[in-house]
Parts: C-alpha cells; sequence; structure tokens
C-alpha cells in the first residue's frame, strides 16, 4: 500500500472504521491456535531477515490492535454517576465492583413494592378471618337442620364461596407484591456496577457527578489474546488464509508476529475489501493502535507453523 502519509491515514480512518464494526468472527470460520507460549518477534531481528522481510514493494495493510473478547458495561438505569471505583488499566475480577450509581428512583420503587407487599399480607389475614367465619356459620347451621331452612342454608353457603374467592384472591395478590418486590430489590441492588468477567479496564466514560440514562456506556472490559484486525484487496487472498503467517509492525513498538485466524471470503460492500483477523504472539501490545500488517512469505528455519513459537513473552 503505498501513498504519502496523508494518504496512509486516510486509509487508515476507513480501514479502522470496517475494522471496529467488526463483531465475534463467525462461528465455525475461526480456527484457534493450540494452547502455548507466545512471544514475540525477538529483538534484533529485521525486516529485512528471512522469515520477517517485506516483499518488494509491500507495504503492508493497515490494521488496528485489539482484545480478543470487549465488554462495554452500560449504566443499569436512569441516574446519577456517584462513584467510579477503576481506571484504565486496572485490572479487575468478575463480580469486582467498577461504579456506583444514586439508586433514588429505583429506591422509591423498592419502597413502593415494599408497601405494597404489606398491604398484600394485611388483606390476606383479613380474608383467612373471614372465610374461616363463614366456614364456621356454614357448619352450625347444618348441624341444626331444624331450626334453619333450606334458603338460609344456601344463603350461608354462598357466603362461604364468596370467602374463599377473596383468600384465593389475596393469595395472588400477594404472591404478585412478592414478586415485583423482589424484582425492585434486584433494580436497587444494580446501583453498584460490577464487572461481567475477569479483565483490564480499557476505557470509563463520563464523570462521577453526570448523569446517564439506562444502557449509556460506563466501563469497558478486554480480555484474551491479542487480535489484529486488518482489510486487504481480493488479491490478498491468494497469500493470507487462515493460519499463514504475518508480521504486524508499530511505530512506537517491536514488530510482532502474528497468525491469521479468521479470513473473510466475501468482499466488504462499502469498501469492497476482504476482512482478516490475526492472533499476535504478545501479551503486553497498545490497544487501538494503527499497524501495518505484512504477509511472511517464508518462516524463519524451525519456526512452527500456525502457531506461536515457544519463547518468553514480549
Amino acid at each position: 500500500m503505498t501513498g504519502s502519509p496523508g494518504d496512509v491515514i486516510l486509509r487508515w480512518v476507513g480501514l479502522a472504521s470496517l475494522a471496529a464494526s467488526l463483531g465475534c468472527v463467525p462461528a465455525g470460520e475461526t480456527e484457534r491456535r493450540p494452547a502455548g507460549s507466545v512471544s514475540a518477534v525477538r529483538p534484533g531481528e529485521s525486516l529485512e531477515e528471512p522469515g520477517y522481510g517485506l516483499l518488494p514493494g509491500d507495504y503492508g495493510h493497515v490494521g488496528v490492535v485489539v482484545r480478543e473478547r470487549r465488554v462495554v458495561v452500560p449504566a443499569p438505569f436512569d441516574a446519577r454517576l456517584l462513584e467510579r471505583f477503576v481506571q484504565p488499566g486496572d485490572e479487575v475480577r468478575s463480580g469486582q465492583p467498577l461504579a456506583r450509581f444514586d439508586f433514588e428512583s429505583v429506591g422509591r420503587a423498592l419502597d413502593m413494592a415494599l408497601a405494597a407487599v404489606t398491604e398484600a399480607e394485611a388483606s390476606l389475614k383479613v380474608a383467612r378471618v373471614e372465610a374461616q367465619q363463614a366456614g364456621e356459620r356454614y357448619e352450625r347451621r347444618r348441624g341444626r337442620p331444624e331450626l334453619f331452612s333450606e334458603e338460609q342454608l344456601a344463603e350461608v353457603e354462598a357466603e362461604v364461596d364468596v370467602s374463599v374467592a377473596r383468600l384465593e384472591s389475596a393469595q395472588a395478590q400477594l404472591a404478585a407484591a412478592q414478586t415485583a418486590a423482589e424484582q425492585a430489590r434486584a433494580e436497587a441492588a444494580k446501583a453498584t456496577l460490577r464487572a461481567p468477567m475477569d479483565g483490564v479496564v480499557d476505557e470509563v466514560y463520563g464523570s462521577p457527578g453526570m448523569y446517564d440514562t439506562r444502557g449509556a456506556p460506563v466501563v469497558a472490559i478486554e480480555a484474551g489474546e491479542w487480535h489484529v484486525r486488518f482489510a486487504a484487496p481480493p488479491q490478498a487472498l491468494v497469500g493470507l488464509s487462515a493460519g499463514s503467517a504475518i508480521t504486524v509492525t508499530f511505530e512506537d513498538h517491536e514488530p510482532v508476529r502474528g497468525f491469521v485466524i479468521y479470513a473473510s471470503p466475501e468482499l466488504d460492500p462499502r469498501t469492497l475489501l476482504h476482512t482478516f483477523e490475526a492472533l499476535l504472539c504478545s501479551d503486553d501490545l497498545p490497544a487501538g493502535t494503527p499497524v501495518h500488517v505484512v504477509s511472511v512469505p517464508k518462516l524463519a528455519e524451525g519456526e512452527p507453523q500456525h502457531e506461536c513459537p515457544e519463547g518468553p513473552r514480549s
């Protein structure tokens, strides 16, 4: 890919947009490397040496470094952010508190739900007493048939049916109120935002005191291995496929070896380019950095195929 620095930047902007639109690699189309240690290109080795060389006139494809998984944790409800407990670069564990929101609105909903439970319990207590009394009246009259007419017996029997129906209704209302209270309690517990997985905080959004709407991003967490996503023209498919070795060059970082794990068989209709994703043999890279991806025409002698070589991590 040739051109002035300005042209390269323009290409990067377009391809970065494409890379950002890529989600997880489609199921069934990803070739994962076997488990093992990973390492970067060893210091002192240049891109002109065998296995790390650029083809004449090959300036690589623009890509962006990402982590294997990235989760953006959203605001649980409309509320003011009171406190944030993490900053970019912090390691977090699943369940660890990330931030705390003002739960005044959901707190009011919880209070109302608990009040509804108290009211339903009282109604159920009354209904039970009424049902018991109606049943006792019916039994007394039925035990003295000579004192009561059939119409009087039918009347008290109807009272029993009504009291039983009221009792069943009160029981259902209490159950519904208790369910609503549990939901409100769970919603209030969300006021403390917690990490959904182990990882590293990549980005935080907003600041304490700001009002967030439900679903607004609060913290982004990344985890897993380092990948690079890039795009290349159709002719690149000749030399790039799942398992192909690549080298990624950075502006302020040693070159890193990688292996393609996904190659899109279809052209992106917007850019008319194929999209690729590759595993990088490193565990310490600058996320979001634009890089150049260069296909490696020949592996170094003794270097393993389709997986990162054994050795110290970069």
